[in-house]
């Protein structure tokens, strides 16, 4: 199991992405994705309230690096950060340091996401097209060996599931 948390902008300009990885995952495999993603974990690979205040970190690091790049006249607008009503967003020192860079938090109720047509078929549905494409392209659980088919390494889909996702 892994968990892909990415931010972008309406503009379509994309943050580099956190993964978080169960616990028992070792990141040193994982050093040719270091200059694309960041990476975190967890005991079961889930967001937890430590680990976004660790994206939120990230992000605001990236945002003010992005605002270089505006129009003086948007660099000091506040961002709007859209995200689901997962608990670990009951999170004070996250919750502020969003605000303390300008960035303006929605939290979309638990467990309706799918109910948010726009989220589900402009960006949901999309990505998990394409991370299925992804995969089949690099043959994920399964690849041919020249001698049928053999099961692929954890440590090599842990590998393929990242780089389907990013």
């Amino acid at each position: 199991h892994l968990t892909g948390c990415v931010a972008f902008t309406a503009s379509g300009h994309v943050f580099d992405p956190l993964i978080i990885l169960p616990s028992k995952k070792t990141l040193r495999t994982l050093e040719e994705f270091s200059n694309i993603a960041y990476f975190g974990s967890s005991n079961a690979g889930w967001m937890t309230k430590g680990l976004f205040t660790y994206f939120c970190i990230l992000l605001i690091c990236q945002i003010s690096h992005y605002r270089l790049t505006l129009d003086d006249s948007l660099k000091n607008e506040r961002f709007l950060l859209i995200v689901d009503g997962h608990k670990s967003r009951e999170n004070f020192t996250a919750l502020l340091l969003l605000y303390l860079f300008n960035v303006d938090l929605i939290l979309l109720p638990s467990h309706c996401s799918h109910l948010l047509q726009p989220f589900d078929v402009a960006v949901a549905s999309p990505l998990k097209m394409f991370f299925k494409d992804e995969l089949s392209t690099d043959n994920c659980d399964l690849y041919f060996t020249g001698q049928g088919l053999s099961k692929q390494s954890t440590q090599n889909l842990r590998r393929s599931l990242i780089r389907a996702f990013l």
